[in-house]
C-alpha cells in the first residue's frame, strides 16, 4: 500500500498498453520505474532493424529487462561522463552519425546543468538544444523517444523540469516541424516508501493535469513526465545562437519529502512509513538547510492514530529561533505561508510528541519552497 492508501499493482497503463514497472533497483525510486518499460516498449516496436543510439548510459543497467532485444546489442551508447565498457565518452553536440533510432531517458534534462560531471551550468535551454540536435541525428524517417520531468518550470541546479511553454519551444524556436514531434504525459499518484524498489502507482493523464506538478513534491524526483517522440520528417538548417527565451524559472523546493530527505527519524519508520511512538520525544527533525531572505509556502499532511499531543514547528540557528508553531492532536493538512526577513541557517522542521499515548504517525507530504 502506498502512503495515500493506493493499491500498487505489477502493471501500468500507457496508450493503451498494460506494461510491466521496472522492478529493477537502480534509481527505481525515480520515474525510472515507468521510463524504462515505455522505452522498452518503443523499441520493440521500431528497434529491431538499423542502426540504433542511446544518449545517456542508462539501458545498461537493465540487461535483464533488454535482453530480449537483439537489435539493442549493437547500439551505440554516447554518454559525456559515465565510464562504462562500450560507452563513448563524447558530448552529444560533437556526434556527427545519424541513425535509425535514438533513445534517451532519464538524460536530456540534465545536459548543459551542474550535473554528473559537468561543474558548470547557466544554459537552462541546452536540454532543447539537445533535443534538436537528437532530431538532426535521425536518418529521414527515424524516429526517437526522449523522456524527461514535467509540471511546473523548474531549475533544479542538476536538472531542467520542463513545462508546457517551455516543451513549446521545440517547435516555435528550435524549428522542429509540428508534424515531427509528439507528446504522451504520466503523473505519479503514490508509493511507498522501500529505498531498494518501491511499488508505485503511474497513470497516463493530460498535459494539463501537470501543470501544477512539482519536482520533489509529494513524492521524491520527477512527480510528472513528459514522453517526447520525434519523427524525422526534414531536414533543417544549421540552428542559429538565439537570446534565452523569457521564462519564469521556479528554484527547487528546499524540503520535498519527509522519507527522502536528510530528517532525522529518532524511531524508524515501517515500508508503509508509519512510526511508532509511546513516550515523549521528537517524531523527526531536520534536515538542516539554509534559506534565504524570502516568503515561502510551507505545506504538509501528517496522519495520525492514536492519541497524542504534538508541536510541529519551524526553527533556525540550531532551535535557538522560532519561525512558526502549530500544535496537533489529529490528522492535519496544513498550508501556511512563512516571511523570512533575514537569511536563516540550520531550519529544521520538528514533530514533537508530548505524551506517554501510544499512536503512529505517518507524513505523506511535506513541503517548503519559495512562494
Amino acid at each position: 500500500m502506498g502512503i495515500f492508501g493506493h493499491q500498487m499493482g505489477a502493471h501500468f497503463l500507457y496508450n493503451n498498453k498494460m506494461l510491466p514497472y521496472n522492478r529493477i533497483p537502480k534509481n527505481n525510486w525515480s520515474e525510472r520505474t515507468v521510463e524504462i518499460p515505455i522505452v522498452i516498449d518503443f523499441l520493440q516496436e521500431h528497434g529491431q532493424e538499423g542502426s540504433i543510439l542511446e544518449v545517456g548510459n542508462v539501458l545498461s543497467h537493465y540487461p535483464d529487462l533488454i535482453e530480449h532485444l537483439p537489435g539493442l546489442a549493437g547500439r551505440h551508447i554516447i554518454d559525456k561522463f559515465e565510464k562504462w565498457p562500450g560507452v563513448i565518452n563524447i558530448d552529444l553536440m560533437d556526434v556527427q552519425t545519424r541513425y535509425d533510432v535514438i533513445v534517451c531517458a532519464s538524460t536530456v534534462e540534465h545536459i548543459g546543468q551542474k550535473a554528473y560531471g559537468e561543474f558548470q551550468s547557466g544554459d537552462r535551454e541546452a536540454p532543447l538544444k539537445a533535443i534538436r540536435k537528437i532530431y538532426d541525428l535521425l536518418k529521414p524517417g527515424g524516429k526517437a523517444i526522449i523522456t524527461v520531468p514535467f509540471g511546473r518550470l523548474t531549475d533544479v541546479g542538476w536538472l531542467i523540469q520542463f513545462n508546457s511553454e517551455y516543451l513549446r519551444l521545440l517547435t516555435a524556436k528550435y524549428d522542429i516541424p509540428d508534424t515531427a514531434v509528439s507528446f504522451s504525459f504520466m503523473r505519479k499518484l503514490d508509493t511507498d516508501i522501500s529505498f531498494e524498489a518501491p511499488s508505485q502507482l503511474w497513470v497516463q493523464c493530460e498535459e494539463r493535469d501537470l501543470a501544477d506538478c512539482r519536482f520533489n513534491h509529494p513524492f521524491f524526483l520527477a512527480n510528472g513526465l513528459a514522453v517526447i517522440r520525434l519523427n524525422k520528417t526534414d531536414e533543417l538548417p544549421a540552428l542559429a545562437e538565439l537570446p534565452p527565451a523569457e521564462l519564469r524559472y521556479e528554484t527547487p523546493p528546499g524540503i520535498g519529502n519527509l522519507y527522502y530527505s536528510s530528517f532525522i527519524l529518532p524511531r524508524p519508520s515501517d515500508k508503509d512509513g508509519w512510526i511508532r511512538s509511546n513516550q515523549p520525544g521528537f517524531i523527526f527533525f531536520g534536515p538542516y538547510i539554509k534559506l534565504p531572505v524570502q516568503v515561502y509556502r510551507f505545506e504538509v499532511r501528517i496522519e495520525i492514530v492514536g492519541a497524542g499531543h504534538f508541536t510541529l514547528d519551524i526553527t533556525s540557528n540550531a532551535a535557538n529561533k522560532l519561525l512558526w508553531q502549530k500544535h496537533l492532536f489529529l490528522t492535519s493538512q496544513l498550508q501556511e505561508v512563512i516571511y523570512l526577513h533575514e537569511d536563516e541557517k540550520d531550519v529544521e522542521v520538528r514533530l514533537y510528541k508530548h505524551d506517554m499515548n501510544a499512536c503512529a504517525v505517518r507524513v505523506p507530504s511535506i513541503y517548503l519552497a519559495p512562494l
